[in-house]
């Protein structure tokens, strides 16, 4: 039945990705039972991802704002899984080599999960005869300078702070929905604020003026108002998001709350030393040390002056954990899926207002799973786990129950 469904699928009006096996004796499946969340006279069947193949036209670099030079693949369009893949990441040089990939070859693709795009392997026999090994870029696809490599990395960096490609990824990252919340600043604006020169760093933002943006392509007087307005709010953000903005390797949204909260401050987090900055609950010393690192380079202090001198908040209103442990102290969240009365991002800070701790991944610890639409793995493990979980309404009675 499996092996029918898995080409009969095709000619679905709808997305499948796998079979529901179930026993059909109803007096079995009372004495099979039920963990707290899923039954045990039920299990998935799930279809081997399709696979297609394709040409391997180029290979190239994509510079992040880190500095990180990731490879990835740039294909001969070709329709998989429903949707038209003419790109798939590389992941890095040493993954290349492994699989051996090479400009020109046929390759077999696959979509990870049913989503991602993922290079399966190389079609050895249809490989060209005059095709060579692909080697690593040694410099900078954006700027030109020498790329390095810590020992313990397989990554390349570009260490250069004035590199162009680090800068954009930077200021997209700052005005991210998760960090400053800047809407309206995309890629195209952003390619003309650096390049003409009018933003070098991330306090050149609260510089712009209405002129000045709608002067700009694809930018007229009302755009550049909402524009100046977007700006002009994100100074009010809790200073968790100014610390995830500032992109600093390894600190991530959570431990950018959790340092806020600990320090209440910037001035605080900025002049804690190492051990003070590892002594935080969920802070390793990887975290510590990237922090501690970002505080003492003397660019970075000036342009953490110049953001307070443009007015943003350096402060958190955020309770601090041990003060106020809240009604949801001791409990673990997790959330998947999407809710359609707030974003993720607010559900968490809603959860941690209260106390809880939101994770990332379901384990035997997690207290709960909030599953909105769409839930994923995180779902199906916390039933492998007999994990209790929450749809949106029974999230949104709890929060508003704790809230009162």
């Amino acid at each position: 039945f499996c092996r029918n469904w898995a080409d009969r699928r095709r000619a679905l009006e709808f997305g499948t990705d796998g079979v529901v096996i179930k026993v059909d004796d109803l007096a079995l499946r009372e004495r099979l039972g039920a963990t707290a969340k899923f039954p045990r006279w039920a299990t998935a069947f799930k279809f081997p991802p399709e696979q297609v193949h394709t040409t391997l036209l180029a290979i190239d670099v994509n510079v992040g704002r880190t500095g990180a030079n990731t490879p990835y693949a740039v294909l001969e369009p070709v329709v998989l899984a429903g949707s038209t893949i003419s790109m798939a990441t590389l992941h890095n040089a040493e993954d290349i080599a492994r699989k051996d990939l090479r400009e020109g070859d046929t390759i077999v693709l696959e979509k990870g999960g049913d989503v991602i795009p993922k290079i399966v392997a190389p079609v050895l026999h249809l490989r060209p005869a005059d095709s060579k090994p692909w080697r690593m870029p040694t410099t900078c696809k954006a700027c030109g300078s020498t790329l390095a490599r810590e020992a313990d990395e397989v990554i390349w960096r570009c260490v250069n702070e004035t590199c162009p490609a680090k800068l954009r990824r930077g200021i997209l990252h700052f005005a991210s929905r998760t960090a400053m919340n800047i809407e309206g600043l995309g890629e195209s604006l952003v390619d003309q604020l650096v390049e003409k020169g009018l933003v070098a760093d991330y306090a050149d933002l609260y510089r712009l003026t209405e002129a000045t943006l709608a002067a700009l392509e694809r930018m007229g007087a009302k755009s550049a108002g909402k524009l100046v307005a977007q700006i002009e709010r994100s100074k009010t953000s809790d200073l968790s998001r100014l610390i995830y903005a500032l992109g600093i390797r390894h600190v991530g949204e959570k431990a950018a709350a959790t340092l806020a909260r600990h320090f209440r401050t910037m001035k605080g987090v900025l002049t804690a030393p190492v051990e003070a900055l590892q002594s935080v609950r969920e802070v390793g010393p990887v975290v510590a040390q990237s922090m501690r690192m970002f505080a003492d380079e003397p660019r970075n202090q000036t342009l953490i002056a110049r953001l307070e001198k443009a007015g943003l908040n350096m402060a958190t209103d955020l309770p601090k954990p041990a003060d106020e442990p809240g009604p949801l102290s001791g409990q673990t969240f997790v959330l998947t899926g999407t809710l359609s009365a707030m974003a993720r991002e607010e559900a968490a800070e809603r959860l941690e207002r209260l106390g809880a701790r939101v994770a990332g991944s379901v384990s035997k610890k997690t207290s709960f799973v909030v599953a909105g639409a769409d839930a994923g793995t995180k779902l199906e493990k916390a039933h492998q786990l007999g994990i209790p979980t929450l749809d949106e309404p029974a999230f949104l009675a709890l929060i508003i129950k704790h809230d009162a």
